[in-house]
């Protein structure tokens, strides 16, 4: 069976760097946003995601998308509050088309899977 044959996952927990370019290549081909959650440090994980996949790889299409870190951004804010998160997880970078934050762990499934289809809304 081939990958064409199988649903991707929404989002994958990195083992490799290899593993991480193979999963957004999938992602790319089928138009679908890349989302990777990478262990940090005890108790926390970090997902990152990218929305260039949705778009083919095609930066002049992904300026087609609707704003999204501002409302990543925002949804964060409200999560790192909610659960108390010391200042020191408080960790969030990229640009439109590719974010990170620390999350904790038991949260990252969760939260990996919400930010999916969040993010296939943007898609203008």
């Amino acid at each position: 069976m081939n990958i064409e044959e199988t649903e991707l996952p929404h989002y994958i927990r990195s083992k490799s760097d290899k593993q991480d370019d193979d999963h957004y290549i999938q992602c790319s081909t089928k138009n679908l946003p890349s989302i990777i959650i990478y262990t940090d440090s005890r108790g926390y994980v970090r997902i990152s995601y990218d929305t260039l996949s949705m778009f083919g790889g095609d930066l002049k299409e992904s300026e087609k998308q609707l704003p999204t870190v501002d409302q990543v951004m925002k949804m964060y804010k409200g999560y790192f509050k909610t659960f108390s998160l010391p200042d020191v997880k408080f960790q969030a970078s990229g640009g439109e088309d590719a974010f990170g934050f620390v999350v904790k762990k038991e949260h990252a499934d969760f939260i990996a899977e919400g930010l999916y289809y969040f993010l296939l809304t943007r898609k203008a």
